[in-house]
């Protein structure tokens, strides 16, 4: 403080203590949700050379993408008269041109990069890095709509594959056309609603609880008794616990299937849903490789090489 005059300013000390103006903490974090790799690298090129502490930075960031998230999954601040009006009215412009899952990936690709940030030799390059790696996430449509979207091709394909119908054969002449009364007309029951069909009703009518649904693994979905199954430790099961959330899982069950019973939030020591999947994606992967590796190997295969002088460029596997 002593080389800076007899006027000290708010500059001084930002500067003297490695701090950073929050415009451009904002700004720097409006540029990753806009994917602007170009403004981001500007951005962190003008604090760094304003002499901000890149440790210091990364927290900030993080407690910016922790309201964004706060924003996205509650509605509000918990105690928004903590930070200046302008500041939240730019966190609430930013946060309803984003999804819940994009700021959940940011955040934790920045969390996990942080340590490199503060302990490594090359802070400046460890931040670029992550920065960069944060403005290629786009938007992440929800497995449970993944799913539904399978499912939904699944169920119109039989119907793009079956044969025309067959005209009805002419009636006799003379003989008079049989009528059926609607008290004769035995109804077809409808068929059962499949969770992954509601998951995307309820993405469309209550985005932010289909949000903290899609992390559970939903057990049982019908009228009697829904169940979800949250990983140990879970923050969402806890979200869901809360009785706003609740009641309007409760209203959204009634709506759809006639719900009538209880909601039951579990924690489970197995993996979520989304761990799940993954898991199966790869023993699928795993199981494929063996069978390419049988087939290359097997000695009618070797045999057909040598006798038409032939290289195996690809193996595919048949879909049963």
């Amino acid at each position: 403080m002593a080389f800076c005059g007899k006027n000290i300013t708010l500059e001084d000390i930002r500067n003297l203590l490695g701090l950073t103006d929050r415009t451009f903490i904002l700004r720097l974090v409006d540029a990753i949700c806009h994917h602007d790799a170009t403004a981001v690298l500007q951005g962190l090129e003008e604090i760094f050379q304003a002499g901000g502490n890149l440790a210091r930075l990364a927290h900030e960031l993080l407690v910016v993408f922790r309201h964004l998230w706060l924003l996205k999954s509650c509605g509000t601040l918990p105690n928004p008269s903590e930070l200046p009006t302008t500041e939240v009215e730019t966190l609430q412009r930013i946060s309803a041109q984003i999804t819940l899952e994009e700021v959940q990936q940011w955040f934790t690709v920045l969390f996990r990069g942080q340590e490199d940030i503060i302990r490594g030799r090359l802070p400046k390059l460890a931040m670029e890095m992550v920065l960069l790696q944060m403005v290629q996430i786009g938007p992440v449509a929800p497995i449970s709509e993944l799913i539904a979207r399978v499912e939904a091709l699944a169920a119109d394909a039989p119907k793009k594959m079956a044969s025309p119908a067959t005209p009805r054969a002419a009636k006799p002449a003379g003989q008079e056309a049989c009528s059926v009364s609607p008290e004769s007309h035995v109804a077809t029951p409808a068929p059962r609603t499949t969770w992954e069909a509601l998951a995307t009703q309820l993405k469309q009518e209550r985005p932010q609880l289909a949000s903290i649904i899609a992390h559970g693994s939903v057990r049982r979905s019908d009228p009697d008794r829904f169940e979800i199954e949250f990983p140990t430790a879970s923050l969402y099961a806890e979200m869901l616990k809360e009785v706003d959330r609740t009641a309007q899982l409760e209203q959204f069950l009634q709506k759809q299937i006639g719900f009538r019973g209880g909601i039951a939030v579990l924690i489970g020591e197995g993996p979520s849903l989304a761990e799940r999947k993954a898991v199966e994606r790869l023993q699928r992967l795993e199981a494929e490789q063996k069978q390419q590796g049988e087939a290359v190997t097997h000695e009618l295969v070797r045999e057909a090489g040598k006798l038409f002088d032939a290289e195996i460029k690809e193996v595919k596997i048949l879909k049963s």
